[in-house]
This record gives C-alpha cells, structure tokens and sequence, in this order.
C-alpha cells in the first residue's frame, strides 16, 4: 500500500515538473516585445505598434497622442483617429460623414487608402434624404460600386424611415454589400422623382456594421449623428508577409486580384493555443488537466 502511494506521489511531482516550465511563462503577448501595448485605453496589437520597429510596415504606424486627455491614437499613414483594434475584427477609426445641405454646400473629406493594406468591406453604407439617389464612387468618379435610393415617406419626415433594424429606404437606404477591395469613399447625390424634403440635407457614410446595429435604434438618431462615425478597417496582407503555420494558426485565404491573400477578420490562434498570430501562438497549459492514474493511484488509498 505504502509502496502504492510513493510510486503515485513521484509520478505526480514528475508531471508537475514537465509542466512546469510552460506554466511559468508571461502571458502571449500581443504587442512586439519592449513596444507599447496601449494608447491610453486602446488596444494597439501587432502589425499596428507605437515607435519604430514596433509595426509590421509604415501603414500599421501609431501615433499616440498623450497630451490629449484621454489619450489619442492616429494612424499616421491616413491620418485617421483609431477608435480600436481588435485582430479579430479590424480597426476601427472615425469616419467622415458627407453631408449637402439645400445651397449645395458639401461637409465632409473623402477617404482615399490607396497605397495602404486597408479596405473598406465591412462596412454598411448609409444615406439620408428625400427622393435621392446616394452612390459611391472611386477616387475619380469614374467607377460607381454601389449606391440605393431614398423615397420621401408618406408621414412626418422619418415617420417610416426605419424596418428591422435598418434603413427601409424611405428617408434612409443603405448598402451591406461592398467589394472586397474598396479602398476610396466619395459619395455624390442626385434627385430621383418628385421633390425633395423641405430641409434639403442629404448624408452618406460608411459605419461599422456592429457600431451601426447596436447603437442606431432610431431614424432619428442617424440625423443627430456628428462629423464622424465608427468606421472599421480590415487589411490584407500577402502570403509573404506573414509566416503560416496550419498546427498553430487557422486563416482565412481570400483571392483578391488573382492572388491569394490573407483578410482581416480571418486569422488567429487555433484551439489551445494562445498569443498573436502575426506574431507567435503557442500552446495553452494554464488550464491543463491530470487524468487518471495519477490523481487516482494517489488518492486511492
């Protein structure tokens, strides 16, 4: 019995000592090491980094602001406030609302990410206005990719505005389906039939399908919107940008202009393991479990 219980008892303290080590790592982490990990309270992870040598190229650059308070981080290579960034979903940085009022008056810069490994697919693409036509064109206004069409309603102004959830297409439409590689947004207006509301005010904006769905519960709300709205961001990098290891990591592959590239949201660390896949993942033992007989021939007498 005695000779039962040592036997158990070694065998126990050997198996600790084999997972000793792999439970006496830090944390994955998912910044480079010695690079900021934070811009005040937003997540900055690899590729994106604060200070050179920190990113994976000049795109992914942060800046951030700490005389602002709260803290500020801008990508740099666009110029655009960083609102987060999750490697699961993208980054997301506050986007231009366009807005004409009834002079012809424009307010609004255009998102231009050409040069950059960003685009704009998931994104919805919101207008507002009364017997309008609101299209989404390329830089110079060559190629349209999308666009919907806004009715006046037979109510009050945004009486019947709103269905599901979403623009019905009186007084507000809206667009999901972006191509995967839209890097410019522009919007232009045009009257369809009839005649307009009395304001005269249209808008069009690209908004975070998550942001847009959770907090617009209202026409209402949509015209009462700032200058800026969450707009997110996913990138693409090529195949020999990042260093794939199918044991460690699941991506999705998508083929963007004949090549085969890998697109946010679509890489990360596969079951049991841990960290960031642009960087490293390894495994995850913190929760690791000893099975019979060790617990058994242990405890058993």
């Amino acid at each position: 019995m005695q000779v039962v219980k040592l036997v158990s008892h070694i065998s126990f303290l050997l198996l600790m000592l084999m997972f000793q080590p792999a439970l006496a790592q830090a944390p994955a982490g998912l910044a480079k090491p010695n690079c900021s990990d934070h811009c005040g309270n937003i997540s900055i992870p690899y590729p994106f980094g604060i200070g050179k040598y920190c990113y994976m190229a000049e795109s992914y650059d942060v800046e951030c602001d700490e005389t602002s308070k709260p803290p500020r981080a801008l990508l740099r290579s666009i110029k655009m406030e960083l609102v987060n960034i999750t490697l699961e979903r993208g980054a997301v940085v506050k986007g231009p609302v366009i807005s004409v009022d009834s002079s012809g008056r424009q307010e609004g810069v255009p998102v231009n990410l050409e040069g950059t490994p960003f685009t704009l697919f998931y994104n919805y693409f919101i207008a507002v206005g009364c017997n309008t036509r609101a299209s989404l064109w390329t830089k110079n206004g060559s190629t349209e990719h999308t666009g919907c069409d806004s009715i006046c309603s037979n109510g009050s102004s945004n009486s019947n505005m709103w269905l599901n959830g979403a623009c019905s297409g009186k007084d507000c439409c809206q667009d999901m389906y972006l191509p995967p590689s839209l890097q410019v947004f522009n919007s232009t207006f045009e009257l369809i039939e009839g005649k307009q509301g009395s304001d005269g005010r249209k808008l069009a904006f690209l908004a975070d399908m998550n942001w847009f769905d959770s907090k617009m519960k209202s026409p209402q709300e949509i015209n009462k919107l700032p200058s800026t709205v969450p707009m997110l961001l996913t990138w693409i990098l090529n195949n020999n940008s990042l260093t794939y290891n199918k044991d460690t990591m699941d991506c999705n592959f998508w083929q963007i202009n004949s090549t085969f590239d890998v697109m946010t949201p679509g890489c990360s660390c596969s079951k049991g393991y841990e960290g960031n896949p642009y960087l490293q993942c390894r495994g995850n033992f913190s929760h690791t479990k000893i099975y019979y007989p060790f617990f058994s021939y242990y405890s058993c007498c």
